[in-house]
């Protein structure tokens, strides 16, 4: 006698039965999915004439309450962990050889400009008014272009969920530095020391490469592995 499977309807089924129980990403439906299978084609080792549904709401109710949903805080976890390790590892380059340098060169060239060239205010609002333009073509222009995912049908997914973060983030972090620049060199008088301009200049570089890291590389790098693990539902 062979062995009962699940057909291609009743995995579509089980896909239903997460969503209906508040699993609304795909990667997480997919591990409950395989799960659930896996425990139904087992089960039907044993008895093959156990009616599908029965079998579904049987192991399901082997999960603890709100089973579903720690799992799914779990996995979210899990993958934000991932790329939040990948984030750091990026910025942690930038203290080694031979990027360290380039971090030095940076650091010390905006330094020279606004100490010794008396350009500290002018370089600073020039700055400001950069993110303000970069802000709005970033937003506008340049995101949706490179960035967002077209989806063929109506689905949610941790990869672009986390895109979307991390555009949130960088919006945040270009409106911060404008609003820093203001109260540092409108609302208050800047300290015209040594120390000052060498801690401005090194934190205006790591504020560079941080937006850099959230607006250019995870977006990109995020889109790649989507695109190589989840082709069928790109729109092209």
């Amino acid at each position: 006698m062979t062995e009962r499977k699940l057909t291609t309807e009743e995995i579509e089924l089980i896909y239903d039965f997460c969503y209906d129980r508040g699993i609304s990403e795909y990667e997480i439906q997919t591990e409950l999915v395989d799960h659930l299978a896996s425990a139904i084609e087992d089960r039907w080792k044993e008895n093959r004439n156990l009616a599908f549904f029965d079998n579904l709401f049987e192991i399901y109710n082997r999960f603890e309450p709100d089973g579903f949903k720690k799992l799914a805080k779990s996995k979210k976890r899990a993958f934000q962990r991932q790329y939040n390790q990948l984030f750091l590892k990026f910025l942690g380059s930038f203290f080694q050889l031979p990027n360290i340098i380039l971090t030095f060169v940076l650091s010390f060239s905006l330094f020279i400009t606004i100490r010794f060239f008396d350009a500290r205010e002018p370089v600073m609002l020039g700055i400001q008014g950069l993110s303000l333009v970069l802000y709005f073509w970033y937003v506008l222009i340049y995101f949706p272009r490179r960035f967002a995912i077209k989806i063929r049908k109506e689905q949610k997914f941790l990869f672009i969920n986390y895109i979307n973060t991390l555009k949130a983030y960088s919006n945040l972090l270009i409106l911060f530095s404008i609003n820093a620049i203001n109260i540092c060199f409108r609302h208050f008088k800047a300290p015209d020391t040594v120390w000052f301009d060498s801690a401005l200049s090194f934190i205006v570089v790591m504020l560079i490469i941080v937006g850099y890291a959230l607006m250019f590389y995870m977006p990109q790098l995020v889109k790649q592995h989507f695109s190589r693990e989840y082709p069928k539902f790109i729109q092209s």
